[in-house]
């Protein structure tokens, strides 16, 4: 898959979820997150955003992609 397909494919809107644990206490979200890469020291170089309901894992491929073409600091 090429970028622009990876993030096709990463859900935009805004998300409401709902999570019950282990204990039965349940946990709501709405919203979006934040994907941030970030350079030695905290400072940001690439964000994103997407759906709250989705796991980090579907954006990190895109995001470090997206960093690699930014090119490199020496």
């Amino acid at each position: 898959m090429n970028l622009e397909e990876m993030l096709a494919e990463l859900p935009k809107p805004c998300t409401v979820g709902l999570k019950r644990k282990a204990q039965g206490y349940q946990h709501s979200w709405t919203g979006y997150q934040r994907h941030m890469d970030v350079a030695d020291g905290g400072i940001p170089i690439r964000g994103m955003i997407s759906s709250a309901s989705r796991p980090d894992r579907p954006a990190a491929i895109p995001l470090m992609t997206k960093t690699a073409q930014r090119g490199q600091n020496r």
